[in-house]
C-alpha cells in the first residue's frame, strides 16, 4: 500500500482551513465521548504546550481518571 504524504490528507486540509474555535470543538466533542481520546489529549498538550503547575497538576489527575475510564468496562 502506498502511503500518502500527511499533507495530501484531506482531513488535514480540512483541517488547515478550521479555525481555533472549530477544532476547539472538535476535540472537545471527541475527547467527551473516548476516554482514550481525552487521555491522549491531555498527554500531548502536556507535552506540547506551556502550562501552569497547577495545569500540569490538574492534567495528571485527569489523565488518571480518564485511563480508569478506559479500563474500567474490561474490568
Amino acid at each position: 500500500m502506498v502511503h500518502k504524504k500527511q499533507t495530501d490528507d484531506p482531513l488535514n486540509n480540512l483541517l488547515a482551513s478550521a479555525g481555533p474555535e472549530i477544532l476547539r470543538g472538535l476535540i472537545s466533542a471527541l475527547a467527551f465521548r473516548h476516554p482514550e481520546v481525552r487521555r491522549e489529549c491531555f498527554e500531548y498538550l502536556k507535552a506540547h504546550a506551556p502550562l501552569s503547575t497547577a495545569q500540569k497538576q490538574t492534567s495528571d489527575g485527569e489523565v488518571v481518571l480518564a485511563l480508569w475510564e478506559e479500563l474500567c468496562p474490561d474490568l
